[in-house]
């Protein structure tokens, strides 16, 4: 599959944010991944910025702590100066795998943790099929929830995982031309 950039942000996003304290139901089915939140609040944060700036002119953190709420530690205005231009600067390449783009923070995980990023390149590049991707990132998702330990990195992995299910689901369910057609030449 081609790699898109927004697509492979939101996977790093999830590596920077916490999962909600509450557990959100997942509208993609239940989930043994203590990080599931994650995912469920990635959608509804995406969900939130493209009904608050649909045309993206504003700061997407701005975006995300002014306007869609997402709780921050401190004072707002402190969080998003400190913030900015780390989160700003954070975009991904859209001509590389996701592995390849987190390269640069491959020396935070260990060589297990990073297989699950550079298993998330695997199935996207190979899969037949959006039905064959949803499967396949269920699979790992299972393996990766029975394997890894629930130290920071290992979360943070997990939270990845939770995110990429999500944004193919977002994806999916965002019904337009476009996307019909990155799935079709990504799949064809």
């Amino acid at each position: 599959m081609k790699y898109t950039a927004c697509f492979f942000a939101a996977a790093l996003a999830a590596v920077t944010l916490a999962a909600p304290a509450a557990e959100p139901q997942s509208p993609w089915g239940p989930s043994n991944n203590p990080m599931n939140g994650a995912g469920v609040a990635h959608n509804a944060y995406l969900g939130c910025m493209l009904a608050r700036d649909p045309t993206g002119q504003r700061s997407p953190l701005e975006v995300l702590v002014y306007d869609c709420g997402m709780p921050v530690e401190g004072a707002r205005d402190a969080y998003v100066a400190q913030n900015k231009d780390f989160f700003n600067q954070s975009h991904f390449n859209a001509d590389k795998s996701l592995s390849e783009n987190l390269d640069p923070y491959r020396s935070r995980y260990s060589a297990a943790q990073f297989s699950y990023i550079q298993g998330i390149d695997q199935i996207f590049a190979t899969a037949a099929s959006l039905s064959e991707v949803e499967s396949k990132l269920a699979a790992l998702e299972d393996h990766a929830v029975a394997s890894l330990a629930r130290g920071p990195a290992d979360l943070q992995i997990l939270g990845g995982v939770s995110v990429t299910r999500a944004s193919l689901q977002q994806w999916k369910s965002r019904k337009n031309p476009a996307n019909e057609m990155i799935f079709a030449t990504s799949f064809g």
